[in-house]
């Protein structure tokens, strides 16, 4: 699933602290079966949270690019504290991390 972070109040509207989020892909499901939500971090207000449910025994990489048209998505650069991240044993993750710095930021989550 790829989700993308947009600063300021461009396009479509401001969320919380001036965030703006789109949705890649409508509802045609994600090629790699993963749905990354992405929200505003309730407990820290200059982080983003990622959470996706896992499968047992997975782990996981979260990449990003600003530029959709550089390279296959599976190519980006992997996002400084969202490498080989283990399957929790419930179910589900959630990995918060520092608002990218760009004002568009793409993202993908891959399981190895």
């Amino acid at each position: 699933m790829s989700a993308a972070y947009r600063g300021g109040a461009e396009g479509r509207g401001t969320g919380i602290g001036g965030l703006t989020f789109d949705s890649i892909g409508g509802t045609i499901p994600p090629p790699n079966g993963l749905t990354l939500q992405i929200t505003n971090d309730p407990t820290n207000a200059g982080n983003l949270l990622f959470s996706w449910k896992n499968k047992g025994g997975a782990t996981y990489n979260l990449l990003s690019n600003n530029d959709l048209s550089a390279t296959p998505p599976t190519s980006w650069d992997i996002v400084e504290g969202g490498e080989n991240i283990a399957a929790d044993a419930s179910g589900s993750n959630a990995l918060s991390l520092p608002r990218p710095i760009d004002t568009k930021t793409f993202f993908i989550l891959t399981e190895q």
